[in-house]
């Protein structure tokens, strides 16, 4: 396995590459359910050895989302729940400590531990692209059939789609299962999630499906199966860690967010030679001033919306 690393804004981006190249799995430093409006101003981290790990605020609201052996014995890859003291920024023990001599691993440091990789490589153009397929809603698979993801007030919505595909449905499923198992870990998906497979009218065959995930999904400790509902509908409770990627990247109607913009337009610039004007909404402008102070000259407009700019010479 390979950790393919990308820093951008001064924040790490981290893929988990399996030995036949693929991505596993994508991690962004950012606490469970933090609701960054679409905005990276305003946080405040602060690293506690006694958790090895970091809390952060938002709003005047403290989570904590950090790796930890040591406070429970489930597994090597348990991590701590947002508690009520870590939002007050206080430590299990109610007593926040925050050591300034202490260097905080980074991001590639934790998961490299945590998935015991030695191998780390840059990111490069394969992991961008995996990156956007991944935020995308839908899969195309076995020469039309499609797998939709979407998110409600309440849950994850998986829908299985034959579309023009003429291939058996219970194969379908099959292969739907296991992308599916995949996805699941790959965007951080986490709560109530509801599989909505192709016919499965027969118990035998719904039975036969359920066994299949199950073993799919044996190796993830952060899913528990729950079966199907009475609507044929199949269920899994997954714990929530890191955020969805959808949550970092994209707004509530799947466009790309602030943060999303300010990495394409530090791609850009950082790769060129030459001095650039970059002209984007005032909020991306605003963000952006620290980070390309010395390699871009900025100007707002107001008639860009947040996942709009433009480089010019």
């Amino acid at each position: 396995m390979k950790l393919i690393v990308k820093t951008n804004c001064g924040e790490e981006i981290v893929a988990v590459k399996n030995t036949a190249g693929k991505v596993d799995c994508f991690f962004v430093y950012r606490p469970e359910r933090l609701n960054l409006n679409d905005t990276l101003s305003g946080i405040i981290r602060k690293y506690d050895k006694t958790l090895n790990g970091y809390f952060v605020e938002t709003e005047k609201k403290w989570s904590v989302f950090i790796p930890s052996k040591e406070k429970h014995n489930e597994g090597d890859r348990v991590f701590i729940k947002i508690t009520k003291e870590a939002r007050q920024g206080k430590d299990a023990n109610g007593i926040f400590i925050e050591d300034t001599n202490t260097t905080p691993p980074t991001l590639s440091q934790t998961i490299s531990q945590q998935f015991n990789i030695s191998d780390i490589k840059e990111w490069d153009n394969e992991t961008e692209e995996a990156l956007e397929e991944t935020l995308s809603s839908s899969i195309t698979f076995n020469h039309g059939a499609q797998i939709h993801i979407e998110r409600t007030k309440t849950c994850w919505t998986i829908d299985v789609d034959s579309g023009n595909c003429t291939e058996k449905p219970h194969i379908l499923n099959y292969v739907a299962a296991k992308i599916i198992a995949s996805e699941i870990i790959k965007r951080h998906l986490g709560g109530l999630i509801l599989i909505d497979f192709i016919g499965t009218k027969q118990t035998q065959e719904r039975i036969a499906l359920e066994k299949y995930l199950i073993d799919l999904l044996k190796e993830d400790k952060l899913s528990k199966i729950m079966g199907w509902t009475k609507g044929r509908l199949f269920e899994i409770k997954r714990t929530r860690t890191f955020a969805p990627l959808n949550d970092v990247f994209l707004t509530a109607d799947g466009q790309l967010n602030t943060l999303s913009t300010i990495y394409k337009i530090c791609d850009i610039i950082k790769k060129s030679p030459s001095l650039k004007t970059v002209v984007a909404h005032p909020q991306v402008i605003e963000l952006l001033r620290e980070k390309l102070k010395n390699y871009a000259i900025l100007k707002a407009d107001i008639h860009y919306t947040t996942n709009q700019f433009e480089i010019k010479d």
